[in-house]
């Protein structure tokens, strides 16, 4: 049965992981719009249409903008990415859009994720989604979300490892 680690301090541990997360949280917040821009963009394209149309089943296709890079101490966030997939159905053209966010790798990154998604933020037709992409609340709503879920996991993280046994930190010691 391992220990806790006695040098363990909350208070430590929650500085840190705000830090990370107001940090990684701000990149996603700053950029949200270009993305979304670029969604509502692609999904007017009659090209990008047609290249939906001409997927298989389970296909998928990929635009991302790359983030600015900053504090590479800190600041991991260097992709925001939208994806749209094709249903693998016989009967009915059904896409789902998926939205995420990819982390660099930094000597500074004690995190193992490679990258956070909302999988499906839309779903439905090119035209049903094409509608719900317009919607008011559409943009805020999915930055809102993507913002959380990456503040929620880099929180998480960073006070798991902070929390580590003290088995494993002697280990790393010697």
């Amino acid at each position: 049965m391992s220990k806790c680690n006695y040098n363990f301090d909350p208070f430590v541990a929650n500085a840190s992981a705000a830090l990370y997360c107001v940090e990684n949280q701000n990149a996603v917040q700053e950029n949200f719009h270009e993305l979304y821009l670029k969604l509502v963009e692609h999904f007017r394209n009659p090209e990008f249409i047609g290249k939906l149309h001409a997927l298989k089943g389970r296909g998928q296709v990929t635009v991302a903008i790359e983030l600015p890079m900053k504090n590479e101490a800190v600041r991991f966030a260097n992709k925001l990415w939208f994806q749209v997939q094709k249903s693998s159905s016989l009967y009915w053209e059904v896409y789902y859009v998926n939205i995420g966010v990819n982390f660099r790798k930094s000597t500074y990154s004690p995190f193992t994720f490679k990258k956070m998604m909302l999988s499906r933020a839309t779903v439905g037709t090119i035209e049903k989604i094409q509608d719900r992409i317009s919607a008011a609340d559409f943009e805020s709503k999915m930055c809102e979300e993507l913002g959380k879920y990456v503040y929620e996991c880099f929180s998480s993280e960073t006070v798991n490892i902070l929390r580590r046994n003290i088995s494993e930190t002697e280990e790393v010691e010697k």
